[in-house]
């Protein structure tokens, strides 16, 4: 399990840096394209050095959070999962005008979700934090991690899936299922 930990925070540490070198390779194109004007170089560079920078602390802090508080970081995930899903309710129940690029953010976010779970769920992290995760969950390790896989794959295909908002419509429930069936087996309910 702690391998598992091990390679997840090393894959998350890769990807920020990847991240980083997008961005930075982003900002000396731009840099590049802003002439001689030394005003306006100027400026661009500390533009893109406060833009780095506020980037890399807050990659750092979320990073931090999670390898010292998974029950924190997986709290953090599963309310933003639950942000997506109230987003993507207003818009089944037609209480928000619908937006193809929020509808497929749902999806992403989802699938991001999914794949980071399964490594906040250490065996050091049963209980505290006022966790409503059972049991259940380091028992049937196999089986929830199964269920994340599923609801991260049904996540990505509805993500290609969703072209309008029919297409949300149909998709949106099946995806919103992977929710309920873990919630079922694996959350403390709420009284």
């Amino acid at each position: 399990m702690m391998r598992k930990f091990t390679r997840a925070v090393i894959a998350d540490f890769a990807e920020m840096v990847d991240m980083i070198e997008q961005t930075l390779a982003g900002y000396w194109r731009e840099l590049g394209e802003l002439g001689e004007d030394p005003a306006r170089t100027r400026q661009g560079i500390v533009a893109a050095c406060s833009v780095m920078l506020a980037t890399t602390l807050a990659l750092g802090v979320s990073f931090a959070i999670a390898q010292q508080d998974p029950i924190a970081a997986r709290k953090a995930l599963m309310k933003k999962n639950g942000d997506e899903a109230k987003i993507g309710t207003q818009f089944m129940k037609g209480e928000a005008a619908f937006d193809l690029a929020k509808a497929k953010a749902i999806f992403a976010s989802y699938a991001d979700a999914a794949s980071k779970v399964p490594t906040l769920f250490p065996d050091n992290s049963k209980t505290g934090g006022e966790t409503a995760a059972l049991p259940a969950i380091w028992e049937k390790k196999d089986d929830f991690n199964a269920k994340l896989k599923k609801f991260g794959e049904d996540a990505k295909e509805a993500e290609a899936k969703v072209t309008d908002e029919a297409s949300f419509k149909t998709v949106f429930p099946t995806v919103q299922k992977n929710c309920g069936g873990c919630h079922e087996t694996y959350r403390l309910k709420k009284s």
